[in-house]
């Protein structure tokens, strides 16, 4: 593990980092900051693209900026570089049968963020239990 702005990175996802052309260390820090910003003031969402049996494929995206202009702003980078399954049309891919894979991802995610330094052990079991609002 290496050490990168107060922030622990696994070998693994360096590697996986390095893979991707046009992202970086710093860029995946910022996702990881941007993604627990909006989780906690609600704008984190998930869009349901398709459901099958044993999987469900969505995008989770933050709405960035006021209600005078802004965006929606994907993860895809900083999901590729956790290790999940990204298809080819550049969504989210969870296997698995539940009603709320989008929640396990969640939890997954934060407790990732969580031993790479992200947030602190009380923190991050609040933020894993919170739900991404589906839009």
């Amino acid at each position: 593990m290496k050490t990168n702005d107060a922030k622990t990175l696994t070998d693994k996802i360096e590697k996986n980092i390095l893979s991707m052309a046009l992202y970086s260390k710093e860029r995946f820090i910022n996702d990881g900051n941007r993604y627990i910003s909006a989780l906690k003031s609600g704008r984190l969402i998930y869009v349901n693209i398709k459901k099958a049996q044993s999987s469900k494929t969505f995008n989770i995206e933050s709405f960035e900026g006021d209600t005078a202009g802004g965006y929606f702003d994907n993860y895809i980078g900083f999901f590729r570089a956790l290790g999940e399954n990204i298809t080819k049309e550049n969504y989210i891919k969870v296997s698995g049968s539940g009603s709320d894979l989008a929640y396990a991802l969640n939890f997954e995610t934060i407790t990732s963020l969580q031993q790479m330094g992200f947030v602190d052990i009380s923190e991050g079991a609040k933020l894993s239990k919170t739900l991404i609002k589906q839009f």
